[in-house]
């Protein structure tokens, strides 16, 4: 009998943020960060008015890129206490965007894992008959990454981790504790001239690295996983030893293809270099 995780939903109403970066208004320039700077998260618990939630992440395939995370989180409201055009609500002047919100579940053996970490991207107050409901759309922070569009300075003899890392310093996303960076295959050099958005600066710098990826993680850092990590010297995830097999086929993405070159010259030793 399976048994159902408990879950918490949390908005951080009472969130302080410092230099915050605002789209439609700000410029990217020294002490205006991505998220802003958090300056402690006081959590509300919201999980007993809420109804329903969707979480949407990752991607349709290994081939596409990663697109932000999203999230749409339904509390009952029958006092409009969640609706931002409530001046007599005990929330009123902290139904606002880019309050910070987190989804977790914690496991019957007591490990809690994030669902989803965020922002409010817009509050959606809905009343009918019998029925009050306030919608919170979300979204984690791969969504401030095309509103940016950063200079990096010529690069030698960097990593593709490297020049990722180089991109999130020229945005201000420079709190390590919000970064995971591989270091990734070796580029002789790396440059952006400003012209394209991070958001596509990091999709072209990707394909140096052979089939690494970047993402924002549930629990809502910045990650770039390289290909050998994600691809080399796996273990099996499965052994079968039953005498029913009767078929079993292989498949491989042309992204997980180790390629190999051995060459030799005239009277020395065999030299190897793959793309691992």
């Amino acid at each position: 009998m399976s048994i159902a995780p408990t879950w918490h939903i949390d908005i951080a109403f009472e969130n302080i943020m410092a230099n915050l970066f605002t789209i439609g208004e700000d410029e990217i320039g020294p002490g205006s960060y991505i998220g802003g700077d958090l300056i402690g998260e006081i959590w509300t618990d919201v999980t007993d008015d809420t109804t329903s939630f969707t979480v949407r992440r990752g991607r349709d395939d290994e081939m596409m890129s990663m697109l932000a995370g999203s999230c749409r989180l339904a509390l009952t409201d029958p006092e409009a206490k969640y609706n931002p055009e409530n001046a007599a609500s005990i929330y009123a002047g902290d139904l606002v965007p880019f309050r910070p919100v987190r989804i977790r579940a914690t496991h019957p053996d007591g490990t809690t894992y994030y669902l989803f970490y965020g922002f409010v991207l817009s509050i959606e107050h809905f009343s009918s008959p019998g029925y009050k409901e306030t919608v919170f759309d979300c979204t984690d922070l791969f969504e401030w990454l095309v509103a940016s569009n950063p200079v990096v300075s010529t690069m030698a003899n960097t990593t593709v981790g490297g020049a990722i890392g180089a991109l999130l310093d020229e945005v201000n996303w420079v709190n390590l504790a919000a970064r995971d960076i591989d270091s990734g295959r070796a580029i002789i050099n790396y440059t952006t001239n400003g012209e394209n958005d991070t958001l596509t600066s990091l999709d072209e710098v990707l394909p140096l690295d052979g089939g690494g990826m970047t993402f924002v993680s549930k629990s809502g850092v910045m990650t770039f996983r390289d290909a050998e990590t994600l691809y080399k010297g796996r273990s099996p995830v499965a052994t079968w030893t039953s005498d029913s097999i009767q078929q079993a086929r292989h498949a491989s993405l042309l992204s997980q293809i180790i390629n190999r070159q051995t060459f030799t010259k005239t009277g020395n030793t065999p030299q190897v270099v793959d793309n691992a």
